[in-house]
């Protein structure tokens, strides 16, 4: 089966893959879930220098998922080995209350919680 991203590592970039897998990155300490990348990463090389291993057998020996590897692979072709070790943000999610919303959350909350209990529960405000 041809990968639609394949993998060639530079000498540069797999010295600098293979001092994150040995857990010495720099100053701060990789992450173990860095070492991990760098390993399959190095391990997908397919390169003069790499295995070329495909996603099943580096998830395999990696104890990850195959789709996670493949994932991993794409970034590292188009913009580099470096940019997959770093996360991402998450995209901001809306909020669930609008401002009228959360205005008249804030009128029942500090109130007395009704009748037979001690305090306001989510599910209590609510259902207000």
């Amino acid at each position: 089966m041809s990968l639609k991203y394949t993998l060639h590592l530079t000498r540069s970039d797999r010295q600098f893959l293979a001092r994150i897998a040995r857990g010495r990155g720099g100053p701060p300490r990789p992450a173990v879930w860095q070492a991990v990348r760098a390993r399959a990463l190095l391990q997908c090389d397919a390169g003069p220098a790499g295995a070329g291993e495909t996603d099943a057998a580096v998830a395999a020996a990696l104890d990850v998922a195959a789709g996670r590897v493949g994932r991993g692979r794409r970034p590292a072709v188009v913009e580099g080995p470096a940019a997959v070790m770093v996360r991402r943000a998450a995209a901001p999610r809306p909020g669930k209350l609008d401002g009228a919303g959360e205005a008249h959350l804030l009128q029942w909350a500090p109130s007395a919680p009704p009748a037979g209990y001690a305090r306001w529960t989510l599910r209590l405000l609510a259902r207000e």
